[in-house]
Formats: C-alpha cells, structure tokens, sequence
C-alpha cells in the first residue's frame, strides 16, 4: 500500500493506539517513545549519517502490527541453518514460537521475557529507529550469562518474517548481559518465508563485564523485498572481547548500526562484515568505535560485493578519546563492482585526541582481477566459473573468519547460490 511519509507516520500513531499495552507504566513509556520519534520523524539524506541512504520506498510504505501467527516443523526447518549445532529460539514476525524453541537451557544460561525496555541514554541523541523500536517491541529477551559461565554451543535465534495482506512491522529487542569471565555465542539469523514487504526494526543492547567473551554472528537472508534495519549497542569493561560477524544477502534495503564503546582498559572488539547485494539491492553498514580507555585495540573488516544497480555504503569511525593511549585501531574496507551500474560509498573515519597510538584505516574499490581471470581461463575453466571462483574467494575472506562450522558452510553455500555459474562452483568446494 503506498503512502505519503505524513501519512505512514498517522498510520504509525493508528496502529499503536489500536494496540498500545495495558499497563499503566509500560504504556506511559512506549508513548513517550513514540512521541520522541513523531518529532523527529524518519531520517533523511540531510543527516550526515543518513546522507547516501534514502528512506523514500519505505515511508511510502504503511505497517501494521502482524497477528498472532503459527508455524509448522517444515517450515521452520526450511529456514534453519541445517548444520548448526546449538541451543534455539524460533520466533516469528517477533513473537516467541514456544513449540519450536527448546525448553531447557545449560546451566548459567537465562532468557526471560521483558516488559521495561532498558532506555536510560540521553533521550536527544537516542537514534529514530531505537526510539520506534521502544514504542513497538514485542517479545523483547533479556538474555543473561553468569559469571565465570562458559556455554559451549551458541544460542541460534531464528526470526522468521512472513507475508500478510498489508505490509507488517516487527521490532525484535535483546538485551544481553554477560557475566564477568563469561564465554558465550549468540547467532541471529533473519529470514521471510515468502518474498513479503515487510519492516524489521531490531536493537540489540549487550552489556560486557570484566574479561567476558562473546561472539555475535548476524545472518541477514530476508526477502529481497523487505526492509532491515538494525543497530547494536555494546558496553564493554576491562579485558572483556566482543567479535561480530555480520553477513547481509537479502532485502531491498538493509541498514546496520554498530555502536561500541570500549570503556576500560584491555577491551578489545573485532567488527567481520560482508554485503552482497544484486538487483537494485541497497546495503548501508555504519559502525562507531569509541576508544575510552588506554590500552584498547579494534580491528574492523569489511567487504562489499555490488552486481546489477545495487548499491553499498560503509561508513566506519574510530573516535580515540583524550586519555585513551596505547590504543591500537585499524579498519579495512575492501569493495569489488561486478557492474558498470553497481556503486559503492565508502568512508572509513579516524578521530584522534591521543598522541601515544596506533591508528590505520584504508579503502579500496575494483573489479575482478584480470590477471587471475586469465590464470584461470588459462587452466580450462569458463569464464563464468572463474568469475564465480573469485568471487567466491572475495567473500570467503570473511565468512572463513566465523568459528562455527554450520555457518561457515551453510553462508558458503548461500553465496556459491547467488553466483551465475553456482552449479558449477559446487564442484570446486
């Protein structure tokens, strides 16, 4: 259904009136939020951050609130990633699937239904969708691990869109709090069981105690005709390790927001990102790093596949506060045009108020490589094939970094599917 942006932004205010909590207090604070994001409404290109990604398809757009819903064994094993062994959560259109969630969890693992959402930031730099996410969330988690805690296999949270009539929202929430010492990995893997318009809001908020671990891995295979967006917020003490992995392929507009700040000293974080994007396919990553302590490192790796007329943005940036010495940071962003249409926006950012560092940051945008094309065509192999084997091998770089097996083989042959020639391809895996 399209619509003005005036109008989806009435369509909003409808739709949580009709549906808006019971509880006093809860509802007092959803309403404050959705206010907050009245005034501000959605972000624009005149916002700095906001400069290369244009909302106009989606506030063309109205969402409704998804119904109750049901989902039957095959389907959720259609969209599980096969291979991964793992503790599971299935939701769909953001609603806990208790039937086909596991009922019990190791010891030193708990995840409990939330009602109060965690929104104690500044409520002036609080970012529009967070403040949309916060009026609208439904079956948000808190997920706690306990101190001196170490959870073998990952908790696999499966968030399955599906289509109705009219366009549906689903704000996922998580709330994460890992224990001191604690070792812990989360997977998030986004998916549509049918080629839906759909609107997927997610925050996730993750609170890292002194020398935990954790490694979040964020699999984005939606319908290519949906919208995603997502921001992460991490909080990290001393000696505490955060690695994301975070692998977008669906949507027609996909947006990731990664805010970390590394407050005490030995906080490291490690950013691994890949976007393939075909059609007129739309991927924007921003990530930003605050370097609040001394002694901190950050390493970020991006790359970026484009076919088609789609279109990537990165934007990374590494703020190093006054006191913050001894830091090391680096980013790479790394892109490959498949296409004479396909374009990349890419600006990684260093912002230094410290003298005692080690700071790096580089880009680099190109096609196949000619020499190894001809290398390959020298040895017999088409065309097609080698494109497809080098491009393979530009993705690979990122995906071979994810420790579990599952979903290293599940993404690669996720991408060797996306390639003219995948068929083929198989025979070289």
């Amino acid at each position: 259904m399209s619509a003005h942006p005036a109008e989806a932004l009435q369509g909003l205010r409808d739709t949580f009136a009709g549906g808006a909590p019971s509880d006093p207090v809860l509802r007092e604070q959803r309403e404050h939020a959705l206010e907050r994001f009245m005034e501000r409404g959605f972000p624009g290109t005149g916002e700095e951050n906001w400069r290369y990604t244009n909302l106009r398809a989606l506030t063309r757009r109205q969402f409704i609130t998804a119904p109750d819903g049901s989902l039957s064994n095959e389907q959720v094993a259609a969209c599980r990633i096969p291979e991964l062994d793992c503790h599971t959560l299935v939701f769909l259109n953001g609603r806990l699937q208790t039937e086909h969630s596991d009922s019990s969890l190791p010891a030193g693992l708990r995840i409990s239904s939330l009602e109060a959402l965690d929104d104690e930031d500044d409520e002036n730099i609080r970012p529009a969708f967070r403040e949309l996410n916060s009026a609208f969330a439904q079956d948000a988690q808190l997920i706690e691990v306990a101190a001196e805690t170490v959870i073998e296999k990952p908790l696999y949270l499966l968030f399955i869109s599906a289509a109705e009539e009219q366009p549906i929202m689903v704000h996922p929430r998580i709330e994460l709090a890992a224990g001191s010492n604690s070792k812990f990995s989360l997977v998030e893997h986004h998916v549509s069981l049918e080629q839906d318009e759909n609107l997927v809001n997610t925050v996730t908020d993750i609170d890292m105690a002194a020398g935990a671990r954790l490694t979040h891995t964020r699999i984005q295979d939606a319908s290519n005709k949906s919208f995603q967006i997502c921001r992460v917020y991490v909080e990290q003490a001393r000696d505490s390790h955060y690695t994301n992995h975070h692998i977008c392929l669906g949507s027609t507009l996909a947006r990731m927001d990664i805010d970390a700040s590394l407050r005490e000293r030995g906080a490291e974080i490690e950013l691994n990102g890949l976007m393939f994007g075909k059609g007129r396919q739309h991927m924007d990553t921003h990530t930003l790093v605050d370097h609040l302590a001394p002694n901190t490192l950050s390493r970020e790796v991006y790359r970026c596949i484009l076919d088609g007329k789609s279109r990537g943005v990165f934007n990374g940036k590494v703020v190093v506060h006054k006191d913050a010495q001894k830091i090391e940071a680096h980013q790479a962003s790394n892109n490959l045009l498949l296409s004479e249409n396909a374009e990349i926006d890419t600006k990684p950012e260093l912002e230094i108020y410290a003298d005692d560092v080690k700071c790096s940051h580089g880009a680099t945008v190109g096609q196949l490589d000619r020499n190894a094309l001809f290398y390959l065509l020298s040895r017999g192999i088409d065309r097609e094939t080698a494109r497809g084997l080098l491009v393979f091998a530009f993705a690979d770089e990122v995906v071979a970094k994810v420790a579990e097996p599952g979903i290293r083989r599940a993404m690669e042959k996720r991408i060797v599917g996306r390639l003219p020639d995948g068929e083929m391809l198989k025979e070289f895996m």
